[in-house]
């Protein structure tokens, strides 16, 4: 619902981010990721990116361990692997019992003395490939330091070891296996373990009617990966060149996909798209009589079995649709089997996002949802220095009423006896400290629901993760020729823990490109996209590759597909009131929408820049004196930004621009992506979709370059601000009230002067009764 009102009584919203601004990239954008690199099967994994960081590891005190989770693929066969990493140690008082050992799933592989004459190390090791099973592994260090100076001290703080995790590396060689054959294992064909910084992925589809099939198929593809980014390339499917006599001959008559012809360069996985009259021509006859309704089946590919081909057709379009829709939807359990028929799906539409797991949500209190409905599992965290316990959960601090300062959360722990009194459990949201709990009983304590007061001003958009960690000594904290005992540092948080989110959906302020980034919002306000539409706005591949790469990372950031979300080649289409993705060039979407944008678009607008404010005249009425209630009614003023707008007849160049806007002719939010080419737009969006250059989004434009840097050039900041959303009469008078307190103030004068005036009343009425 578009708060109009609101839009009208709160211009203080207008003015919160006063006219647009050019700002620097570097400014804004966050650390460069680490890359995976892969050449003829060989692949170097760094450290930092299993980590998500490019701070060093630190191993202090007497006993000092770190983990990191290694990813082995199903689809990979390891033939040989190695890991290479660099260290400093402390050349301060170090025994020369000092060893840091390296471990695999809690497995010693080799211990290193660490030595004072010799800080700065490089050391490589071979990992046992048997032990590399698929899944994720441990790998550790564990440094067991010891000082020297008079006795020993294990808390000493020269006691450090430290890794440099940019320029430590797994370094493997592996194969690719034949790909499993079972609709029930998809999630080992589209894995997140894949070494991989982008997955490629080929959709070769037979009518270009099919345009929401290829949606939905890239975002299944998407959702099974979970954070990794997708390059889409769709193409419309052709068959090969006819065949001589001689060549038909020699045909292979068990080739699935005999007259497919694929991709130029393409090495990727492929999902085939079509009706089954449309593919007829394509497929194998056996394989063509299995499509039966609604299908989705998996092959591998003609001559490579390396290589998926996921099938999705069925006897019409319609058909077709709905197999991408269950395709789409990764958390439907399909059976271990080839290929499956669908005999009917039922979803919904515009339904809001469920918070935690619904089994879980109705076994407490309203308002509340435990840990456990969350994902968290109850954890036991051990030692001084454990790895800590974390929650991830969606929010953003518009879906809070405005006069609600905390989130509160409810924590059942224990922890163990002997414990020092500074001990306690540190709290921390998305890594800045808010709170710490005291534990301070020497017998040990278990708490039930102790309070937590997350502040909602420090949420960020989307996924935020609250990480609990103990900071915990025992009674026996060492010294001088004093052991330290451990054994008895235990705390355990339980997963009936609970946390109390609304159920509402909130507010929104737009245009907001670092909102869109985080959450998906506005595209995501109904969890299926219900009420918003892509726009692929001319008919050039590369264009809509750029569309279905976009729409792959929103579902990402979603965790659910956008089911309900229109995708359109047509923008007489469009819809009012609705919330529209534009992909392409502007020249086509219309004069009206054209009209609208305001931020790096050459032939628009390229810029508002803020330059400066004027006072103006503003004419003598109620409100302009409740404005500025110090001015006199014969002179008064008002302070108005100025700006300089400034427009260009060249393109982007090599650029790629964002732009975001709120449209009075759609009645909501319109986001168009753009660039000189469709080629250049492709690129751009590419490097749009990483991790580093997607978490820059901000402001409403953004410029960033569409080469292998992909770093931000330029943000824009609006001058006005939409309020949209869910928002109540009585929060709309608050946030009135909060953000203008001379109001409060008039309403207050205006109770005196009206009790005043019905007291003075009371009084003469009774003065003239007792005359």
């Amino acid at each position: 619902m578009h708060s109009t009102l609101l839009t009208r009584l709160l211009p203080f919203l207008l003015a919160l981010a006063s006219c647009a601004l050019l700002s620097p990239a570097n400014a804004a954008t966050p650390t460069a990721p680490a890359r995976i690199s892969a050449q003829d099967g060989s692949y170097r994994i760094p450290f930092d990116n299993l980590l998500g960081s490019t701070l060093p590891i630190e191993l202090r005190g007497a006993e000092a361990r770190k983990v990191l989770s290694f990813p082995v693929p199903p689809r990979m066969e390891i033939e040989s692997a190695e890991v290479e990493f660099t260290y400093v140690n402390s050349i301060s008082m170090l025994n020369e019992r000092s060893q840091l050992a390296v471990t695999l799933n809690e497995r010693i592989l080799a211990q290193i003395p660490l030595r004072t004459d010799q800080a700065e190390n490089t050391a490589r090791m071979s990992l046992p490939s048997a032990l590399l099973t698929p899944g994720y592994h441990d790998f550790g260090f564990r440094a067991a330091q010891h000082y020297t100076y008079k006795c020993e001290d294990g808390s000493a703080p020269e006691l450090f070891s430290q890794i440099d995790t940019q320029a430590s590396a797994f370094l493997i060689r592996a194969q690719r296996k034949p790909v499993a054959l079972s609709l029930g294992r998809l999630n080992e064909v589209f894995d997140a373990r894949l070494w991989l910084n982008q997955f490629p992925l080929s959709i070769i589809s037979s009518d270009p009617d099919l345009i929401e099939a290829s949606s939905l198929a890239a975002q299944g593809v998407a959702l099974r990966l979970e954070f990794i980014p997708v390059h889409v390339e769709q193409e419309l499917a052709h068959a090969k060149t006819a065949p001589t006599e001689m060549e038909s001959d020699l045909q292979d008559p068990g080739k699935l996909f005999p007259n497919l012809s694929l991709p130029q360069h393409a090495s990727s996985d492929i999902i085939l798209i079509g009706s089954k009259p449309r593919i007829a021509g394509l497929v194998s006859a056996t394989l063509l009589e299995r499509i039966q309704g609604a299908y989705i089946g998996i092959y591998p590919l003609d001559g490579d079995p390396t290589r998926a081909v996921i099938l999705i057709s069925g006897s019409n379009n319609n058909e077709v649709l709905e197999a991408a829709r269950v395709f789409a939807y990764s958390q439907f359990a399909l059976p271990d089997r080839q290929d499956i028929h669908i005999a009917e799906l039922e979803l919904p539409e515009n339904f809001r996002r469920l918070q935690g797991s619904h089994t879980e949500l109705g076994a407490i209190e309203p308002g509340w949802i435990s840990f456990r409905a969350l994902g968290f599992a109850t954890s036991t965290l051990k030692g001084s220095y454990p790895r800590p316990a974390e929650l991830s959960f969606w929010a953003f601090s518009e879906m809070f009423d405005p006069k609600q300062r905390h989130l509160d959360a409810d924590l059942v722990l224990a922890y163990g006896a002997g414990f020092d009194q500074n001990s306690a459990l540190n709290v921390f949201l998305n890594g800045e400290f808010i709170q710490a709990i005291h534990l301070n009983d020497p017998h040990g304590a278990q708490l039930w629901r102790s309070r937590i007061n997350i502040p909602i001003a420090q949420l960020q958009a989307g996924r935020n993760t609250l990480s609990f960690t103990p900071s915990v000594i025992g009674k026996d904290v060492g010294g001088e020729c004093r052991p330290i005992f451990s054994e008895n540092l235990y705390v355990s948080i339980a997963d009936n823990s609970r946390l109390a989110l609304p159920s509402g959906g909130g507010a929104m302020r737009l245009p907001d490109l670092a909102l869109l980034s985080r959450t998906g919002l506005p595209y995501t306000q109904s969890s299926d996209g219900f009420g918003s539409s892509m726009l692929i706005s001319d008919e050039h591949p590369s264009t809509a590759n750029a569309a279905l790469t976009l729409v792959s990372k929103l579902a990402q950031i979603n965790k659910a597909p956008l089911s309900g979300m229109r995708v359109l080649n047509d923008p007489s289409k469009l819809q009012s009131p609705s919330n529209v993705l534009i992909v392409g060039s502007p020249a086509r979407i219309g004069s009206g929408l054209r009209d609208e944008v305001s931020a790096f678009l050459p032939h628009v607008h390229w810029q508002s820049l803020a330059v400066g404010a004027r006072e103006t005249a503003i004419p003598a009425s109620l409100r302009s004196w409740l404005n500025s209630p110090l001015q006199t009614p014969l002179n008064r003023t008002e302070r108005q930004t100025q700006s300089a707008k400034l427009r260009l007849d060249n393109d982007l160049g090599q650029s790629a621009a964002a732009v975001q806007f709120q449209s009075t002719r759609l009645g909501g939010s319109v986001t168009l992506l753009s660039a000189a080419t469709p080629e250049l737009l492709e690129q751009g969006v590419s490097r749009l979709v990483q991790f580093s250059t997607w978490g820059a989004l901000n402001g409403n434009g953004m410029l960033w370059s569409s080469g292998e840097n992909g770093s931000p050039r330029a943000f824009s900041f609006p001058e006005h601000h939409h309020y949209v959303g869910d928002i109540t009469p009585v929060t709309l008078i608050s946030l009135l009230l909060n953000e203008r307190p001379y109001l409060l103030l008039g309403i207050a004068l205006s109770i005196v002067v009206g009790t005043a005036i019905v007291i003075w009343l009371a009084l003469r009425r009774r003065a003239k009764n007792l005359a």
